[in-house]
């Protein structure tokens, strides 16, 4: 069974056998970012990724991430705020 996503207008919720591994709030997340060949990876970071490493933030629990698709992505721009929009415009989709 693969990870389940929840997102609404209060944030992004992250399940795995109906137990949830991480909660973020929209004004709790800093950054988003894309990482992989052909943008496979999308990344939810609560700490500005301009500062730190992925790998440091992976290490310290300040990500959540999920396998894209165009499905995912219409609903995750559809609840994102818009400075968390601009970071998306900056990646190819």
């Amino acid at each position: 069974m693969l990870p389940q996503l929840e997102v609404n207008e209060v944030g992004i919720t992250k399940y795995l056998f109906g137990k949830k591994l991480k909660a973020y709030k929209w004004d709790e997340i800093k950054f988003v970012y894309y990482k992989g060949n052909f943008n496979q990876w999308v990344f939810l970071s609560i700490k500005d990724m301009t500062k730190c490493s992925l790998a440091r933030n992976r290490i310290a629990g300040c990500n959540m991430y999920f396998f894209k698709t165009d499905k995912k992505m219409q609903i995750l721009e559809q609840y994102l705020p818009e400075n968390l929009k601009e970071q998306l415009s900056c990646f190819a989709k």
